[in-house]
C-alpha cells in the first residue's frame, strides 16, 4: 500500500512514503496510523493546521520573514502581503463543506501562489540592490524560504535564503543543514560540522565608531 502511494501520489514521490513508514512497522498499520494522526482531529494534523503560511519576527535585531515557498510579485508589498495572509488564515479555518468540498477549498489559486510558488529562482541574476529593495517592499531585512530544492543553502544577494537542501531519497538524501541567526550574523551549519558564514552583523559599538557607553 505504501509503495503504491509512492508511485501514485505527489506526496509519496516526494518523500511521503518514508514519512508514512515512521508511523508503523508494516504497511497497513503505518498507513492507518498516518491517516488518523494527520486528520483534522489528530495530534499532528491539529499542529500542522495551526502553522502559519508565513511568519514575520525579529531575530538578532533584524526583521525576518519566514515562509514556505516563493513570494509572487503580486504580493511584494507589505500591506498587500499582510492582507493576503489574513485571507489565507480565514480561508483555512473555514468549513470545508461550506466552501464546496476539499477540492474547492484547497485548489484556490490564492493558496497555491503562496504554498507552491518558486518565484525566488527568477531572482538568481538580480542585483544585490534589487534584492535588498524587494525585502524592503515587504518591510523586512531578510527572507527565509524553502520548497525549491538545492544541494546546499541557496543565497540570493545575502538577503534571501532557501533552506530546502533535499534530504529525502527523491532528491538525493543531501546532508542536513541549518541556518542560524546570531548577534554576530547569519551562518549555515552542516551535519558534518561544516560552517558557512553568509552575513556578518555589525555590533552596536561598531556602528557608533567603536565607542562604548
Amino acid at each position: 500500500m505504501v509503495a503504491a502511494y509512492g508511485r501514485l501520489a505527489d506526496h509519496g514521490h516526494n518523500g511521503g512514503t518514508e514519512f508514512i513508514r515512521e508511523f508503523g512497522a508494516t504497511s497497513l498499520p503505518a498507513f492507518e496510523s498516518y491517516v488518523e494522526r494527520m486528520a483534522r482531529t489528530g495530534d499532528i494534523g491539529q499542529w500542522m493546521r495551526a502553522l502559519l503560511p508565513a511568519y514575520r519576527t525579529r531575530v538578532s535585531g533584524r526583521d525576518v520573514l519566514f515562509m514556505h515557498a516563493g513570494l509572487p510579485e503580486t504580493y511584494r508589498d507589505q500591506d498587500v502581503l499582510e492582507g493576503h495572509l489574513r485571507w489565507i488564515d480565514e480561508h483555512m479555518k473555514a468549513s470545508t463543506l461550506a466552501l464546496g468540498g476539499s477540492r474547492a477549498k484547497w485548489a484556490d489559486l490564492r493558496l497555491a501562489q503562496i504554498f507552491w510558488g518558486r518565484t525566488f529562482g527568477e531572482l538568481a541574476s538580480a542585483s544585490p540592490g534589487r534584492l535588498s529593495a524587494l525585502c524592503g517592499e515587504v518591510g523586512v531585512d531578510f527572507i527565509v524560504t524553502g520548497h525549491t530544492v538545492h544541494d546546499s543553502i541557496k543565497v540570493y544577494g545575502k538577503r534571501i535564503f532557501d533552506i530546502d537542501v533535499g534530504m529525502t531519497p527523491a532528491y538525493g538524501e543531501n546532508m542536513p543543514q541549518a541556518l542560524v541567526f546570531s548577534r554576530d550574523g547569519i551562518v549555515g551549519f552542516g551535519a558534518d560540522g561544516s560552517e558557512r558564514r553568509f552575513v556578518p552583523f555589525e555590533s552596536a559599538d561598531s556602528r557608533r565608531g567603536g565607542q562604548s557607553t
